[in-house]
């Protein structure tokens, strides 16, 4: 196999690496937002987020696609690697451990930014049942009166 039969397989691959790299930098803003309490800003970034992994399915699906067309079929980055040349492996080594490398920081900064929300929620649960004490229940209605706290009713 020649060099030009695999471009399309470097092609991709290459875009792909290009659009996780912009993917991290929006997980690193939506931490950010998650940590300074920005809802607006998060459901702003897990809004582009959303999109930019429907776009990430589609040209992974595409990566498949020219792999299938290059004679890669079902093979691992490292059986690919195994069955090309020396030329093509020096193409094709950086690209595939840049992949790699870049899936993984995703990952692992998405599982933080879920780690902050998770916690964010459960903060936000423990102050709601601790300021239950309060003239009015969570539902609206007003509460009794009882030895720890009052209500003033007049009646006439």
């Amino acid at each position: 196999m020649n060099t030009d039969q695999i471009m399309p397989l470097v092609d991709i691959s290459t875009r792909i690496s290009t659009h996780i790299s912009a993917m991290i930098t929006m997980e690193q803003q939506k931490r950010e937002a998650l940590l300074q309490y920005d809802m607006e800003q998060t459901t702003k970034l897990m809004q582009n987020q959303q999109a930019m992994v429907m776009q990430l399915d589609i040209m992974e699906k595409k990566r498949i696609t020219t792999q299938i067309d290059a004679g890669f079929s079902s093979m691992s980055c490292q059986e690919i690697l195994g069955a090309v040349s020396s030329e093509q492996k020096l193409l094709l080594a950086p690209i595939f451990d840049e992949l790699r490398f870049l899936s993984q920081e995703l990952q692992l900064l998405n599982k933080v930014s879920l780690d902050i929300a998770k916690t964010e929620l459960r903060l936000m649960g423990q102050s709601t049942t601790t300021s239950s004490s309060g003239l009015y229940q969570s539902n609206g209605k007003k509460r009794g009166a009882s030895f720890n706290s009052t209500s003033f009713q007049e009646t006439f």
